[in-house]
Formats: structure tokens, sequence, C-alpha cells
């Protein structure tokens, strides 16, 4: 695979060297619902000789990167974005004139490469980027991400994609500065990035305004994670932006609903990676969060697990009953779970999944748990995107570890109509699979449709509409709105998603996403709008969905006062527009009329190249070129290339990040954000021999971690239901395929030593109640379990004769409730369906179970 990292070409060894990186410095501006991040890398070329350094790095697909500055001994030069041929082409003609010159590309979804040519002989250089991202809500936080690396990406036999090296730490020098600039009070900051600290200043005057910082000057060799945590983090929000530039509006309308719905029976489907770059804590996370999906499953629902690396293996010939017996199989099959089944290769076993028939009476929610190491991630998308279409299967995806593909995460859960999550050590384990199970058992928002009221503009040039039928159409879809009865708040309170009626709207704006996602409860929902030149902003924006219980909607007022002016907003609304055309989701897209595919391929690309000059955006199609004139003088020696064209530099793939920052211009949004100061990290320690590597240097993967010993033996399955997924016929292993073996109840446990210390400590405890609930939803009356919830066997067994007619789980499972809801009430996100389960068992089996909660109650609150 090569060298990775900023390398330049060694004449003298004849191999790839890595650059000398001096410091690294990030600055993050989070206002709201979006960041400004500005990035600062500064090398130094310490060979006697003028080169070419090549420099791969990660980006989180939702960014967009948006400025790029090159300092060269102290000579400024700004880049400019041009189509993509025509930037190398000018990059090329640049650095063959002697002249040094800078090339940013987009590589992939999540990776970016830039490329420095003719650097002279110790020459010190700042490069300086920035990017535009949107932030998520986990929670009842607003999520900060910094990939610091990008993981090796599998590539398929026979695949047209070229393999990404090994990924590696960010360097030594990285500084880090916060300011969140948000809607509400902000409560506090935090870093769920274990091992790093963050110092976070006291609060100004203004409450909606915290900085803090990185404490001191560090390494990472993790993704930065920051949660921000406000008093309101759900209102809904509308706000337009007026560019005085472009004298153009954009517009954005964002909301996080908490909606309440019966649960849907579900087939449960868990596609878990298990390829060698799983080894260690990725697969232990695999394990721990299975546990828990299976322990917090519905009774009266289906599920199978499918394991995946070169090849794919089933635990169940096709999904089965939840039982007891099914449970223990499943809970056994987690605990011999191991990284032994080759490359990553997903596309396939996702292929199968979504296109066998479901168990009838029950829709079909798959959940993908994998690091995201492929490289075809186009195609596995593309292949759920396909598949939702005609099904009405969803997709829930989790990444695991740090450096795991957002592109791939994410994008599945995009095109497969369900949410993504990201598993970083144990901290957030829990309350990111209760979330994911509640979104797949929960009915989404769908057939989602988004107006702004009041905007208008001429259309876009390239956006041939035939306005007859659009304005037909639009006539026959508002007499059906008219006609349909809202049956709530959209706020207050699924089916399939569908487009827009009219290919783009005459009304002389872009909305984006085109296609809107269905809504998820809790999770944060955010539509663009962009106004062409001369336009009207909107007044209003309406959001209208269909639920189980009928039409929904909400509408939401634009304050004329409270448009804020520069273009944040309107290079967000681009790069939402741009990931449409790239995904293959715009109305051009959708636009079905007669029109050839080279003719849409054209017209995409165009469309493309349009919004990434216009918005100074790096797109599949556009990038930033940047040359120095002035310096062509100084390159008098052949510049040594690390290939001999260009095509090859795809080889070194994706490595760590080396990040940096230069002040932000926040003008575009309507807060004050003070200025965090900016000073270099001293110059690393260079380790003696190679020049430019640096320091102890992370340890090589060994390469037999990509393979491993044959899959273990596990229970022969219960019966299968019929119409599930995969017959007995499939040619790959399954459960039946092993030697047949019984298994008692105290070998499948998986229940953890506890003792009385744990009691203090409220997430080992909820842990334990959890192994403790049978799969019904009851717990047992055991000495342990009275120990666990603070009570005596003699004070239950009392409530159980007294309340319970003598019924001992249904006393206990009483106890568990009260328990959780008064002593673990700081982790009521991650007991939520545990806790649902266990009053629904007691539901089914006693009239009288809300009285029996209330005696436990008066038993523990005596104790």
């Amino acid at each position: 695979m090569g060298e990775y990292g900023c390398v330049y070409w060694c004449p003298t060894t004849r191999r790839r060297q890595e650059m000398a990186l001096q410091s690294v410095q990030v600055e993050a501006r989070c206002v709201d619902l979006c960041a400004n991040v500005q990035i600062t890398q500064r090398y130094v070329n310490t060979t006697a000789q003028s080169v070419e350094t090549v420099y791969v790095f990660p980006l989180d697909n939702r960014s967009a990167v948006s400025a790029f500055e090159v300092e060269i001994d102290g000579v400024v030069s700004t880049a400019m974005v041009k189509a993509k041929v025509e930037a190398r082409q000018t990059y090329e003609r640049a650095v063959a004139s002697g002249a040094s010159a800078q090339l940013l590309e987009k590589l992939r979804d999540d990776v970016f490469q830039m490329t420095v040519g003719n650097l002279k002989p110790w020459s010190t250089t700042l490069i300086r980027l920035r990017y535009i991202t949107d932030l998520v809500i986990e929670g009842d936080a607003t999520k900060f991400f910094l990939p610091t690396a990008v993981a090796p990406r599998y590539t398929p036999i026979n695949s047209e994609f070229v393999p990404s090296s090994d990924s590696r730490a960010a360097p030594d020098g990285l500084q880090f500065d916060i300011v969140a600039a948000m809607s509400s009070n902000v409560i506090s900051i935090e870093c769920q990035t274990s091992g790093v600290a963050l110092a976070v200043a006291v609060p100004d005057k203004d409450p909606k305004i915290r900085t803090a910082k990185l404490e001191g000057v560090m390494s990472l060799s993790k993704d930065l994670i920051i949660l921000i945590k406000t008093k309101e983090p759900h209102v809904p929000r509308c706000l337009v932006e007026h560019d005085p530039v472009r004298n153009t509006y954009a517009g954005v309308v964002t909301l996080a609903p908490h909606i309440d719905f019966d649960d849907i029976k579900a087939e449960l489907v868990f596609v878990v990676d298990r390829s060698g770059s799983m080894r260690g804590e990725k697969i232990i996370q695999a394990q721990k969060s299975l546990r828990l999906f299976f322990r917090s499953l519905p009774e009266d629902s289906y599920f199978n697990i499918v394991g995946f690396g070169s090849r794919h293996e089933l635990l169940f010939p096709s999904s089965v009953k939840y039982s007891a017996k099914s449970l223990q199989a499943a809970l056994h099959h987690v605990e011999n779970l191991d990284a032994d089944l080759g490359g990553t290769e997903l596309r396939e076993p996702l292929r199968k999944v979504l296109s066998h028939e479901p168990i009838f009476g029950y829709t079909r929610q798959v959940f993908v748990l994998t690091d995201g190491q492929v490289s075809n991630t186009a195609d596995t998308i593309g292949v759920v995107r396909s598949a939702v279409r005609t099904s009405e299967s969803r997709v829930f995806s989790i990444g695991l570890g740090h450096g795991a593909s957002h592109a791939l995460v994410e994008g599945l859960a995009e095109a497969g109509r369900g949410t993504s999550n990201f598993c970083i050590g144990d901290s957030n384990l829990r309350e990111m699979v209760i979330s994911q199970l509640r979104h797949a058992i929960q009915p989404a928002l769908t057939d989602v449709t988004i107006e702004w009221e009041g905007a208008t503009g001429a259309p876009p040039s390239y956006e041939s509409i035939d306005k007859s039928d659009v304005l037909a159409e639009s006539s026959r879809q508002d007499l059906l709105s008219a006609c349909a009865p809202m049956a709530g708040s959209l706020l207050d309170f699924s089916a399939r998603t569908k487009a827009p009626s009219h290919p783009a709207g005459i009304e002389g704006f872009t909305r984006a996403p085109f296609v809107p996602p269905p809504i998820h409860t809790g999770e944060r929902f955010l539509s663009f709008c962009l106004v062409n030149k001369g336009g009207r902003p909107p007044v209003a924006v309406r959001v209208s969905a269909t639920s189980p219980a009928g039409p929904l909607n909400t509408r939401l007022e634009v304050n004329p006062a409270e448009i804020i002016k520069g273009n944040l907003l309107h290079t967000m609304a681009a790069r939402a527009h741009i990931h449409d055309l790239e995904s293959g989701q715009s109305w051009l897209h959708q636009d079905t009329r007669g029109r050839g595919g080279h003719t849409l391929q054209a017209r995409v690309k165009s469309a493309i190249e349009r919004l990434g000059t216009e918005h100074s955006l790096v797109t599949q199609h556009t990038s930033f070129v940047s040359i120095q004139e002035q310096l062509a003088q100084c390159h008098t020696a052949q510049v040594q290339r690390p290939m001999e064209s260009y095509d090859r530099f795809q080889s070194l793939g994706p490595s760590a990040r080396q990040l940096n920052s230069f002040e932000c211009n926040m003008s575009s949004a309507n807060y004050h954000v003070p200025s965090a100061s900016i000073c270099l990290a001293p110059a690393h320690k260079q380790k003696a021999g190679c020049m430019g590597a640096p320091s102890s240097p992370p340890p090589r993967r060994r390469k037999e971690s990509w393979w491993g010993s044959s899959g273990r033996g596990t229970l022969p399955p219960p019966k299968a239901a019929v119409g599930g997924f995969f017959t007995r016929a499939e040619s790959h292993a399954t459960a039946s395929d092993q030697t047949e073996k019984k298994v008692s109840i105290d070998e499948v446990s998986t229940l953890t030593s506890f003792n009385s210390s744990d009691s203090k400590i409220p997430e080992r405890c909820l842990e334990r109640l959890v192994e403790l609930q049978d799969f019904s939803g009851s717990f047992p009356l055991s000495a342990e379990f009275v120990r666990l919830v603070g009570c005596t066997l003699a004070g239950a067994a009392a409530l159980a004769d007294a309340y319970a007619a003598s019924n001992e789980p249904l006393a206990a499972t009483a106890l568990a409730i009260v328990f959780m809801r008064s002593e673990l009430e700081t982790l009521k996100s991650e007991w939520i369906l545990i806790h649902d389960k266990a009053v629904k068992w007691m539901s089914s089996v006693s009239g009288n179970y809300l009285t029996i909660i209330q005696h436990a109650e008066t038993l523990l609150v005596a104790k």
C-alpha cells in the first residue's frame, strides 16, 4: 500500500517520504446549526531540492471546502475554484514553468487531496483552508465532529476502486479552539473523545456563547467529538440570510420533533462487520451493541444476524421469532463473535438481505454495524437506494471505532430512509443503540413536503421546465391539500417519501434536499432554500408530512428584522444542492421526460460546476488552484515528483489528518463571536534518519489482521418463520451447518459480576439491570436483584403477596420500573425501551399493574 500522509518523492532513496509537518491548529465556530471550521497546517521542505508534495486528508462528508489559501515564505496567494480538468491543467502548466502551485481536489465524499508543486528547498509553507458543515443532534446535544484519520479502505476483487492506504494519527502539535454561539443558553461543552480534556471558559455576558480549547498542545490518534448542550436544543427555527454582494437570499428550516406512535411489528436483521479490520476494540463494541439490541427487542418481533467479510454467514437460515430460546442462541453467537471473515465486502450481503420478501405483517429493519472500511462506497449505497424504492425496508447504520467512513455510514442510512450514528468507545453506546432501535420500531413521518411561502425569482438557466405542466400539477396538489384534514401539529406529535410534484420550482428558487428524507423523532431535520438573483425572500415555511394518524404540519414565520447578512447559509444551501446532484437525488434525476443518460450526465456536471465556482466549493467537478508566479525564478532545478502521472496519486490513499486554522469571518451569522487567539505549536522533533519522518510513528498494521480462522460453531437454529429472508437453499454458511450442541443457560449467560460498590455507579446498575431482564420484559425476584434495586427479599415478597397475587416476577418488575424512574433518571434515554417493555409485560398479565407500581414506589422510597 505504500506511504501515506503528506509525502514527497525522495530521489536518493527512490521512495516516498513524509514531509516535515511542524504544527496543526483548528478553530471551529459553531453557529446554532452549522459550523465554520478554519484549518492551518505548517510544514517545511527540509531537503536541498524542490519537491512536489501530496497530502490526503479526511473531512466529514457533510462538509464542503469553501476557501483555500497558501503562504510560502511570507508570499500569500488565494486559490480560485475552477472546473476540475481546467484546474488540473492550470496546475500542471504552472509547475512545468517553474512556478509554485497548489491544487485541492475531492477524491471521494469524505476524502480530499492537496498537491503542492515546486516547493523550494528549506522553505516554510502555511496551508490555510476553510470548510463548512452542518451539525447533528445527538440526544439533547449538538455534536461537532472533527475527523483526524481515515481508516484503510478494503477493495473487493474486480472492483474498479483503488485501495486507500493505512491511517495515521494527527501529528504532534495539534491545537484546537471552539466557539459555540447558539440560539439558546449554552449549558455545557464536553469532549466525548476518551483521553482528551477541554478547558471551557467561564460564560461571558451572553449565556448563548461559550468558548473552549484543548488543554495544552497534544497529539490526536482519535476522531475529536464535541457535544454542546443547550437549554432548548429541539426548538424549531427558520433562518433567512441576505447576501448583499450577489443580492440573493438563502433560507434554512430546522426542527427535531418529538413524535410518538404505536410501535410497528418488525423483522430486524443485524448485518455485522466481521472483517479483519474489526479486530480488537471494534469487535468488542459490536458485541456490546448486539447484546443491548437483543435485550431490548420487542417481544413480538423476528430477527436474524448476518456476519460479513469476504463472505457472509447467517445465524439462522431465515429470521426467527424473538423468544427465550432464540435470545439465548443469539447471545451465545455474540459471545463467540470474531473478526474472522477476511475483507470488507458489504454490497452483496446487503443486496441479498434487501431482495428477499419480508415476513408477512412485519416491516424489515436492517441494522449495519461496520467500521466503514470499504472503497466501493457509491456502489454499496446504490444497492440500498435501489432496494428501498420498491420495498418498505429501512436501513440503519452504526459506525464503529475511530476513522469509520462517514460517507458510507451516513450514506447507507440516507439511502435506506433510516438514521445513522457512531460508536466511539463506550461513552455513548447504550444511548446510541436505544436511539437506533426506537427509530426502527417507530414509524417515521414520510411524504415530507416543504413550502417556502413568498420566495420568488427567475429560474436558473440550466433548469428547463415545462411551466404549463408544473402549474397544472401544482393546482391539483393544492386542491388535494385543501381537501385533506390535518391530524395535528408536526411538532407535537410512516410510509414512503416521494419526490416533489414538479422537477424544479418555477418560483425561481431551489430546494435541497430535493427529495426530503423521512423525519424521525429527536433527529434534526434540515432543509435549504436558495433564491436566485433578484428574487424575494420567503416570508414563512410550511413543513407537512404523513403519519399513521394522518397529515401533520407546522408553519414557521420569518421575521424580516431578523434576516442576517452574509453568505454562510448560501454556501450550505449550495453544498446541499450539490450533494443532491452528486448522489443522483436532484430534480434533474427525477425528470424522466425522455432525455438520454449522456445528456443527463452533462447537465448534472454543468450544474455542479456552476454551483461550485459560484460558491467556491470543492466538488467532484471543481477544484481549488493557486499559483505563485513571483516564486518561479527561485525554481531552476527540476522538481522531484512523487509519481510520473496524476492517476497514480490515488495509491497514496487517505491518511491522518494534518489540521490547522486561520481567522474565521463570521459576518454571515447574527451573533457576536469572539475570536480565539492563534498560536502555532513549536516544531515537533524530527526522528533521526529519514528526512521528514515524524517522531514515534504508530506501528504498522499487521497484514495477518485482515484474515482469520474459520467461523465458530453456533446453536442449531430454532424453527424459522415462513417468508423470512434467505432460505435453506442458500449456498452460504448457516448455523445449521455447524455441529449441533446443547448449551445450558449457564453457558450462554452473558451476565457479568456485580458487587456492592457497583450499586453506586448508575451506568453499571443499568447495565446489570438490562442483563437481568427476561426477553418478555419481566424481571426475576432474586437476591441479586433486590440488592441492585435497594430493598430486601422479604419486602419484595410481601409486595408480591399483598398486591401481585404472589406473582414474584410481577412485583420484581414493578420494583425495576420504579428504580429506573427514581435512581437512573439521568440515563432515561438509555433505559426507555427496557422500561416500556417491562410496563407492557405488566399490563398484559395484571389489570391493576399501576397499583402495584405505586406500592413498589412506596417500598423503595421507605427503604
